[in-house]
């Protein structure tokens, strides 16, 4: 982009309420990592939750989210 200029915004859903947060260029490499590691752990979660559902239901047991 000529002339321009790029920034990073950190962007959170909270109670159904989307925020941007601007993200000043020297914490620009620590918040993508933070960002990456926070949806690895949401990924695994997930994953254990299905596994545990998945179980549940293997062996006749009610399985309730919440």
């Amino acid at each position: 982009m000529a002339g321009g200029h790029t920034s990073l915004y950190l962007v959170q859903t909270r109670g159904g309420k989307l925020r941007q947060f601007h993200v000043f260029k020297a914490f620009q490499d620590s918040v993508r990592e933070s960002v990456g590691h926070s949806q690895e752990m949401q990924h695994l979660l997930d994953e254990r939750s299905a596994l545990e559902r998945k179980r549940f239901l293997a062996e006749g047991r009610p399985f309730t989210a919440g």
